[in-house]
């Protein structure tokens, strides 16, 4: 069983000190609030339909995901990380 007091955003479970920084990832799949700002940074939109969402030609389907706020963050998260894959 994990620590709970060790699980927070940017702080590294007991013992993996050197974990390479991997804790500082940001929780792009937990809350809006990081969604937002990728939306306008990569000028990403959002189209609903009635199976999915699609995010600038990545798609997200509802079936897959707890519910239409899960899928639409995982569609905006296909698209960044694609955008940020293919800015170098």
């Amino acid at each position: 069983m994990r620590n709970q007091e060790n699980e927070k955003l940017g702080t590294s479970p007991t013992g993996a000190a050197e974990s390479r920084g991997q804790a500082l990832v940001p929780d792009w799949m937990g809350v809006w609030a990081t969604a937002g700002p990728l939306l306008a940074q990569f000028e990403i939109r959002l189209t609903p339909a009635s199976t999915c969402i699609d995010a600038d030609g990545f798609l997200a389907w509802y079936r897959f995901y707890p519910n239409r706020d899960a899928a639409a963050l995982a569609a905006i998260m296909k698209a960044a990380i694609h955008r940020l894959e293919h800015s170098r």
